[in-house]
């Protein structure tokens, strides 16, 4: 009996394919609420990679002000160090 209804299931869009377009705007109807649709999805797909290239940027910000003088100390030791050149 689950093995039966698990067949129709999986066969229902193929036997009823008025059923298989639940979804108001995927297909057909208002242009409207298809345009609506494809704006958010746009949108929902870019949000995620603005807000990754932000995090980069931010932390490149970061990461320069605070490796801004990593190598001043250095490079002033070596040139007290150093013998002067002719």
């Amino acid at each position: 009996m689950r093995r039966l209804a698990a067949i129709l299931a999986l066969l229902s869009p193929v036997l009823l394919p008025d059923l298989a377009r639940a979804c108001a705007v995927c297909g057909g109807g208002n242009p409207a609420n298809r345009l609506a649709f494809f704006l958010s999805t746009i949108a929902l797909s870019l949000i995620p990679l603005a807000l990754f290239a932000a995090g980069v940027l931010w932390l490149r910000s970061s990461l320069k002000d605070r490796l801004r003088d990593e190598f001043r100390d250095r490079d002033a030791a070596a040139d007290t160090t150093s013998p002067p050149q002719a």
